[in-house]
């Protein structure tokens, strides 16, 4: 059973859980300062502290939903990989995303 307490959560043997506040805010930054490097390191100007926190807690909570639906329990490091590529696609967009596909 899924049980979402967001916006504090972590999880746990793909189970939701709550978790103090605390906690929340040591992974909010652990994830902003990865934001900042990732865009900085893309060469990406930086969007404002209201938008890149919008940034990083869907990307939180996208990761979450990915280790959740996944088929095997993916490692930190996909579940890194996962978050960066939200983030990207979040700042840059998604390639091809809005062109109409060929009808043959």
């Amino acid at each position: 059973m899924l049980i979402s307490a967001p916006p504090y959560f972590r999880l746990g043997s793909g189970i939701w859980a709550s978790t103090p506040e605390p906690t929340h805010h040591e992974l909010l930054h652990q994830y902003t300062t990865r934001t900042h490097e990732l865009l900085a390191h893309n060469q990406e100007c930086i969007p404002d502290d209201d938008r890149l926190h919008v940034i990083v807690k869907a990307a939180m909570e996208a990761r979450a939903l990915y280790f959740v639906s996944a088929l095997q329990e993916p490692s930190t490091g996909d579940l890194d990989r996962y978050f960066d590529l939200f983030v990207i696609c979040s700042v840059f967009g998604i390639p091809n995303f809005n062109e109409v596909p060929n009808e043959s």
